[in-house]
């Protein structure tokens, strides 16, 4: 038997349970952008329970874990990892501030992915049995979540398709695009910098191209004046008045 199915997830572990109130957090604009009503807030704010930080490569679950709750990041970065033979992993997503995860495994008994915090990270979790008995009784609250799991669906198949017929060029643009418009106000406040909590080796598992062709597309998009690239960070340009 898989021990990692009978003991509890890596989430559980933090014994933080503090409930949070949605108006008063920090990522609320953020959770409202990216996925939330905010004629639900009074509907979901009570089901949420706080965890974390989780410290940097630290796992929020791991493949084999009951699947229990969904989340959401209040703050840091998650990467969602599929584990492959021999060690290896690909890279299936990542998320920011504000955005809803763990919703891939929602039809299976236990995670299918790692979780891993790419920097020190707080999430909100909600038991799935509580967000379900919610969801049944409230009609707006359906649509929102089957919303927003289409959506992850699509931005999936979109990826997809960018990697079966775009250069590898455009699909760095486009991550390059996704990281500055997810994290434009941190961005702004940092001179156009924006440290990568992510490896570039998980950047390129990530968009299906080689470690080396990315560095040399980095490389490319630098001379051109798109970014400034540094082994720890990507700089934007400012623009001039």
């Amino acid at each position: 038997m898989n021990k990692s199915i009978i003991h509890p997830s890596a989430s559980d572990r933090h014994s933080t349970t503090k409930k949070l109130h949605c108006r008063r957090c920090d990522a609320l604009d953020r959770c409202l952008n990216a996925w939330l009503d905010r004629a639900l807030i009074r509907y979901i704010y009570p089901l949420l329970v706080f965890r974390g930080p989780f410290k940097k490569d630290e796992a929020i679950y791991r493949k084999g874990d009951l699947v229990r709750s969904i989340f959401v990041v209040r703050s840091g970065v998650v990467k969602i990892n599929k584990t492959l033979d021999l060690g290896a992993y690909d890279v299936d997503g990542f998320y920011y501030s504000g955005d809803m995860f763990g919703l891939d495994s929602l039809d299976d008994r236990i995670q299918g992915y790692d979780a891993i915090a790419l920097e020190e990270t707080e999430i909100c979790q909600s038991p799935l049995k509580q967000f379900e008995d919610l969801r049944a009784s409230s009609h707006k609250l359906q649509q929102l979540f089957v919303s927003e799991l289409a959506s992850q669906i699509r931005q999936k198949t979109d990826r997809l398709y960018n990697e079966r017929h775009l250069t590898a060029e455009d699909r760095v643009r486009l991550f390059l695009k996704e990281i500055f418009e997810r994290n434009r106000e941190q961005i702004n406040s940092n001179n156009g910098k924006f440290p990568l909590p992510m490896t570039k080796l998980d950047i390129a598992l990530y968009l299906g191209i080689r470690p080396e062709s990315l560095s040399r597309i980095l490389t490319r998009l630098q001379s051109r004046g798109v970014i400034q690239n540094s082994p720890r960070y990507i700089e934007f340009p400012t623009p001039r008045n």
